[in-house]
């Protein structure tokens, strides 16, 4: 695994070097910002590990670019933190973060983070060749970013199955477009069309290539998190809230404010049940809690804890 890490402290970069280069990773590093894209143009890692607050770079603006940008678009950015308010978590996902590793630095934070990107890499691979398959065998149509109903079911069996296989944990989420009711349900079916084409394009900019988000029904989106746990879930889903809350959607002739409220619920852990009817019950599970949110108000998110199957 290779990892370039960027940050302006040099015995920062010398304990991470030591942690990593143990575990078999081929570090390379700067502690100037500005050399990221240099380095780059020579060499592309399989991970950036990039510092918060660089001195005198913005190191948000180089993770926007470096996501904006179709070469290195694909590299996960772990963003090194020196604290850890809810702002300064929502700043690192809204640029384009994959995940973030807190300051001072633990081994085994560290090295939890970075074999987990490397673990997610893997499972992005397999994702991609999975869905060309099934699309071939469903024929399955798509907007932009969103897999159909009968595609997001069939990747939802298969990470049943690798669960039953090898115990990788996923969790379920459901979205309710909160205006549905009173504003988009008037609008007719090309606006609506519209809407979900952009809220598709924007929930897909903003997750992981091994996430899989699908259309459910109108209203309704279906997101799966595989390797997520349900905490990680509810931290994805309140990043989908803040995108949104900075987002407006042309619906129309006018720009729109929307919200979407969550429903969250892990596939059950354990073996007890056949794997059919924890499918069903975990579907059960997450549109009652996506109920709960939507009558509680807008922009609220309802999660259960994962049961046991």
């Amino acid at each position: 695994m290779n990892i370039l890490i960027v940050d302006d402290i040099p015995s920062n970069i010398d304990i991470l070097r030591g942690m990593l280069e143990n575990e078999g990773c081929v570090i390379f590093a700067t502690s100037v910002g500005s050399r990221v894209s240099e380095i780059l143009s020579r060499s592309l890692p399989d991970l950036i590990l990039l510092d918060a607050h660089l001195d005198g770079t913005d190191s948000f603006e180089i993770s926007r670019q470096l996501k904006a940008n179709p070469v290195t678009a694909d590299i996960p950015i772990v963003f090194l933190l020196g604290q850890t308010s809810i702002e300064e978590i929502d700043n690192c996902y809204l640029s384009g973060g994959a995940d973030y590793i807190t300051k001072p630095f633990r081994q085994d934070e560290v090295l939890a983070r970075t074999h987990n990107q490397l673990r997610i890499q893997e499972l992005q691979r397999e994702k991609k060749l999975l869905i060309k398959e099934i699309s071939q065998k469903l024929g399955g149509k798509r907007i932009p970013g969103v897999l159909d109903k009968s595609l997001i079911q069939e990747l939802y069996k298969w990470e049943a199955i690798r669960y039953q296989r090898i115990q990788v944990p996923f969790t379920l989420i459901m979205g309710h477009i909160d205006e549905w009711g009173d504003t988009f349900s008037r609008e007719s079916p090309e606006v609506q069309e519209q809407l979900r084409v952009a809220l598709g394009e924007k929930l897909n900019s903003h997750s992981r290539i091994l996430d899989a988000i699908g259309q459910w029904n109108p209203e309704r989106f279906f997101v799966l998190l595989p390797g997520t746990k349900l905490e990680g879930a509810v931290v994805v889903a309140r990043k989908f809230q803040t995108i949104l809350k900075n987002s407006l959607f042309q619906v129309g002739s006018q720009d729109m404010a929307v919200s979407m409220s969550f429903g969250l619920c892990q596939y059950p852990q354990g073996n007890g049940t056949e794997m059919e009817a924890r499918l069903a019950s975990t579907i059960e599970a997450t549109e009652h809690q996506l109920d709960q949110a939507a009558r509680t108000g807008k922009n609220q998110i309802c999660f259960a804890p994962a049961p046991l199957g």
